[in-house]
């Protein structure tokens, strides 16, 4: 009846299993003489004979689990206690298991069985004999391992079956391995079994079988795993190693499962409490360091064989790099003889250094693995181990560089744990890039870091910065259909769509940096392509489109400059990237050098501010200490190749005063000599120190490493030519501005014109005419008479911008301003009549005509100026000699202006400013970044284009275009005075022509400035334009016409038309020796001689 399989006696049946264990007691139950009914070898054998007898196939899955449920009974019975019935038993449960693990049925049922077997026979360890454990082992052990490697390994059974694998091996026995290992008829079937018992183990250690805080199941199922592998190793050795019996993926899979079962987080002490620490050493040991010794045994076995594994340096490397001392002392000399058994059959060990790096930037870098001691421990360990190999100097070379590389990626590691530390984190991740592309020359881990850094632009808003960052990567592409592979931010394409995007990726963070003069190269190549190669009219016409707001925004929209400091890092404890090393550093818009300083502190706490006037000695570079210097630098602008002989505009020419440089410059001022109270202009020297960085700026960060740097002194006479020609662009730069926007604040004009003219007056002027211009000085110093010419030159054309800017501030000056344009004006006289005294050293200074006409130049005055980038062809005239070179860098027509620190203050005249030297330290020098002034305007040499200024100042010409524009008031074409044509240059300068003085040539028909000022006015109303005529300077602003009783009113307002109702009013400029003012006739009448103005007191 048991054994059939109709549905009639299915409920029998299963009722029959389910109640038979009950009556087990009954049957074994004692009768009165102290004799069981049964003996329970016979309720063994019923137990068995009923189990075998019920059918197994084409049953429902109710009988089955009725049947397992019945042994699971039995086993926790008293059958199952004495041994005399559970050998009788044993043998059908394990049978019966055995079959549904192999038919996957019931499998929770099949583990909850065995589970209970071995749980009874670890309980009766000391009564049960090794033929049951062998009958387990035999039976059912491969059954465990392929059930486990095809169940769902995220289920309920998981735990239970890796239960019953771990309770099977830790009652084996050595014996019982070895009856397994024996068991097996030839090598291939006892392959397959180790292979899958490694898988297992593999799964084990790798996957969170167990919650985690479950330490004690974790630690327990580590030390089976331990003590089963070093079994099965030396099955590996007597089976798997000698001849043509050596099996490479066998032994892999055993160095693999050992990395493993070591790297497991659960075996990390490290990572646990003390207490918890202590106690796991206490019950288990180190597991780590003798997993360890286990690998490093079985690593010296393989002999010659050793070639073969050279794939597994990373996992070899993860192992040497946890944080055991011990451990690491025994298998980083794997390395060793990976090296050594490449370089002996291929000749070199590209191999593993190749994959060494590739691991060590993954492991390191990212998965935070590694320390200092590490990286100590390898190259002392392996520089050892080749002092006397033939490949030494290789071998050595090699281990420098995986040095240099784990401190750089020990940086960037630490570095990167800290959010708020953009700065460290940008320039480590630069040291990485440097690192890979300049010296291992890994494009694919050069990539990956510049994807790291372009992320870390972007939330920044360093938006130019990351633009040239991807660049770099588009540089590297073609135009080609090459296909490429994915990566962290591109899909799979070809090598074109990547151009194409990380060309418009490009566009798109430039336009934001508002760094449009590098996104129109990039829009003209795009363009090209469109509509040669793709033929893609519709990307062609927006990319055209782009490239033309490009255009309009570098004409229409201001940019800020930025000032730029180099900041020093002294000391050993900066990290590599910055030991002892000096960067530029171009600071954001309104940004400072207080701003600077705290965000450098900020990131490096225990640094301290470096305060003395000296580098630091050698013994502070190589101590263990933190210091910082930052200083404010200017930039040295470099000539871009396209303006070269072309005439720019002013608009285009402004980027390029702070962008695309690489040379920068500071000044320390000090006496040499001694120090005259009276005018220490005499004796004012400048220390100059130029810097050039390995980059220009901007670039894919906004600071770059000092890779030069150059000493030179500049002597008082050229530091006052310097911060003349500064102050003269600043001047000529500011005025102009008001052309193109007139209706401005007046303000800056204002300030710049007052603490001009009032620094000029008092003492400024004078005080070079003292030094430079006396006999005593010209006698002593015979070289410096072209300086001297140049300095006077730039005097006279400051006086004469002055007159103008004053001229431009009366017409736009609102009522509540004319106080102080009427205090300019006076202080205006005063600074000309300063200059025109008779027996001043300046009025020595006579142009000879040599008897010939002076012959004008009429120039016309639609001709846009010169680049300030292109030299004068006429270097005969005031030329500054090559060998002795006034600026740092090459400057053609506009020399850079380098004056001090001091002298960049934007309320000094820039004539006689003198920065505060200390005078008992000639080195001395500002370290107080905070007192360091603001640099406010870092303008080249531009000729002004404001059509309402006339300059009679010095100017370089060129043949063929005017290297100034004389452009005049307009006035009604019926009262304009005949004014003569202007000549090329300024006659008053030109070495050909010759007048009486300079008082004569400058100032003729200055009314005398003790005059009242209406005395004053009267007689310069007096002044005949004929009289002009003779005159060796440029032709003078012509008045303005009289209208509405007397009131001057301008026609236009810097050459644009003014209608009625807009001219503004505004009382007339006091006469300069360049505006004549017309006499109150008619044209008709003749203009009458003046009389000469009486000499001044």
């Amino acid at each position: 009846m048991v054994q059939q399989t109709s549905d009639y006696v299915l409920q029998s049946q299963v009722t029959l299993l389910s109640y038979f264990s009950t009556i087990y007691d009954c049957l074994l139950q004692e009768k009165g003489d102290g004799k069981a009914m049964f003996s329970i070898q016979q309720v063994a054998l019923y137990a068995k004979n009923l189990l075998d007898n019920v059918a197994k196939e084409g049953v429902s899955k109710e009988l089955h689990a009725a049947k397992l449920r019945c042994i699971l009974d039995t086993v926790n019975s008293r059958l199952f206690e004495e041994e005399a019935s559970r050998v009788i038993l044993s043998p059908v449960f394990l049978t019966h298991i055995q079959y549904h693990l192999m038919q996957r049925q019931e499998l929770k049922l099949c583990a909850e069985v065995l589970g209970d077997i071995l749980t009874s026979l670890q309980k009766l360890q000391k009564e049960s004999s090794n033929s049951e454990v062998q009958q387990v082992v035999q039976t059912l052990l491969d059954n465990l391992l392929q059930t486990l490697l095809t169940i769902n390994r995220h289920g309920d059974l998981t735990g239970m079956f890796v239960a019953c694998l771990i309770n099977t091996l830790k009652v084996m026995k050595e014996e019982h391995f070895t009856n397994l290992l024996n068991s097996f008829p030839d090598r291939k079937p006892l392959k397959e079994f180790i292979t899958r018992i490694f898988m297992v183990f593999k799964e084990l250690v790798k996957k969170d079988v167990f919650p985690q805080d479950w330490m004690v199941m974790r630690m327990a199922t580590n030390d089976v795993i331990l003590s089963a592998i070093q079994y099965f190793s030396q099955i590996l050795t007597s089976h798997f190693l000698r001849g043509d019996s050596f099996d490479t993926q066998l032994w892999s899979s055993f160095f693999n499962l050992s990395v493993s079962f070591l790297t497991q987080p659960s075996l990390q002490l490290e990572t646990f409490s003390e207490v918890k620490r202590n106690k796991i050493r206490d019950q288990y040991g180190d597991m780590r360091v003798l997993m360890g010794h286990e690998i490093e045994s079985m690593w010296q076995n393989l002999g010659d064989h050793k070639i073969n594994f050279l794939h597994l340096i990373g996992p070899f490397l993860e192992v040497t790099l946890v944080p055991e001392t011990e451990l690491r002392r025994t298998t980083i000399p794997f390395f060793f003889d990976m090296m050594h058994c490449e370089e002996r059959v291929k000749g070199n060990f590209k191999q593993v250094e190749s994959d060494v790096i590739d691991k060590l930037d993954l492991l390191v870098g990212t998965k935070n693995k590694g320390d200092e001691e590490y990286r100590t421990l390898f190259k002392t360990i392996l520089s050892e181990k080749v002092q006397h190999q033939h490949w030494k100097e290789h071998g050595l070379a090699f281990i420098h560089i995986v040095a240099r590389l784990l401190e750089t990626l020990l940086d960037y590691r630490d570095v990167m744990m800290k959010d708020d530390e953009k700065f460290k984190q940008m320039s480590c991740t630069m040291n990485i890039l440097k690192f890979y592309k300049d010296e291992l020359k890994k494009e694919e881990m050069y990539k990956r870091y510049i994807y790291k850094l372009h992320d870390l632009h972007v939330p920044d808003k360093n938006y130019t910065e990351a633009a040239f960052t991807l660049k770099t990567l588009a540089d590297s592409l073609q135009w080609s259909p090459r296909p490429l592979q994915a990566d962290e931010m591109f899909p799979k394409q070809t090598e074109w769509q990547r151009k194409e995007a990380l060309y418009n990726k490009i566009i798109d963070l430039l336009d934001r940096g508002k760094t449009w003069e590098h996104g129109i190269p990039l829009c003209k190549e795009l363009a090209v392509q469109y509509e040669t190669k793709a033929f893609d009219y519709a990307k062609l016409s927006a990319i055209l489109k782009y490239q033309a707001q490009f255009y309009d925004h570098i004409l229409t929209i201001p940019r800020m400059d930025t000032d730029f400091y180099r900041v020093s890092f002294y000391g050993l404890n900066f990290p590599m990237f910055l030991r002892n090393k000096a960067l530029v550093m171009r600071a954001r818009v309104y940004e400072r050098g207080d701003s600077i300083r705290q965000m450098i502190q900020s990131e490096f706490p225990a640094a301290q501010v470096w305060t003395e006037h000296h580098p630091p000695s050698d013994d502070i570079l190589q101590s263990n200490v933190q210091y910082i210097e930052i200083r404010i630098v200017n930039p040295i602008p470099e000539e871009p190749e396209l303006f070269r002989d072309q005439t720019v505009s002013e608009d285009i020419l402004k980027y390029y005063e702070t962008n695309d440089v690489k040379r920068f410059y500071f000044d320390r001022p000090f006496h040499r000599g001694v120090k005259d109270p009276n005018n220490e202009i005499k004796t004012l020297w400048l220390d100059r120190t130029t810097l050039t960085i390995s980059t220009s700026i901007p670039g894919i960060l906004r600071w770059f490493e000092v890779t030069n740097q150059e000493k030179m002194e500049v002597s008082p006479l050229r530091h006052a030519l310097e911060t003349m020609q500064k102050k003269n662009k600043e001047l000529r730069s500011l005025i102009a501005s008001y052309a193109s926007e007139p209706g401005k604040s007046i303000n800056p004009l204002s300030m710049m014109l007052n603490g001009v003219i009032d620094a000029a007056v008092n003492g400024g002027i004078p005080k070079y005419q003292e030094a430079f211009f006396v006999p005593e000085y010209i006698a002593a110093n015979p070289k410096d008479a072209t300086f001297i010419s140049r300095l006077k030159m730039f005097i006279l054309e400051q006086v004469d911008i002055l007159g103008k800017g004053l001229h431009v501030h009366g017409d736009l000056a609102p009522a509540d301003v004319k106080p102080l344009q009427g205090k300019l004006e006076e202080q205006y006289i005063k600074l000309r009549n300063g200059i025109s005294d008779q027996g001043s050293p300046i009025a020595s200074h006579r142009i000879s005509t040599g008897g010939k006409p002076i012959t004008p130049i009429s120039i016309p005055t639609n001709i846009p100026p010169p680049s300030p980038f292109t030299p004068p062809e006429d270097t005969t005239t005031f030329k500054i000699s090559l060998q002795e070179p006034l600026e740092p860098s090459r400057r053609p027509v506009s020399t850079i202006s380098t004056g001090s620190c001091d002298s960049n203050n934007s309320s000094s005249s820039g004539v006689g400013t003198i920065p505060e030297v200390d005078e008992d330290d000639p080195d001395d020098v500002i370290t107080d970044i905070s007192s360091v002034p603001k640099i406010p305007s870092r303008s080249l040499t531009r000729m002004v284009t404001d059509p309402t200024l006339s300059t009679s100042a010095p100017q370089l010409s060129r043949v063929g275009r005017s290297a100034s524009i004389d452009i005049t008031m307009r006035r009604s074409a019926d009262d304009a005075p005949q004014v003569p044509p202007r000549p090329s240059r300024p006659a008053s300068l030109d070495p050909k022509f010759a007048s009486p003085s300079f008082r004569e040539n400058l100032m003729q028909s200055r009314p005398a400035p003790d005059l009242p000022k209406k005395e004053r006015q009267k007689r310069s109303n007096s002044v005949s334009p004929s009289r002009l005529q003779t005159q060796d300077r440029a032709p003078p602003l012509p008045p303005k016409p009289k209208m509405n009783g007397g009131a001057y009113t301008r026609q236009s307002v810097h050459g644009y038309p003014v209608t009625p109702s807009q001219r503004p009013t505004s009382k007339p400029l006091p006469p300069t020796p360049d505006s004549p003012v017309r006499r109150p006739t008619t044209p008709s009448k003749a203009p009458t001689t003046p009389s000469k103005a009486p000499p001044s007191s």
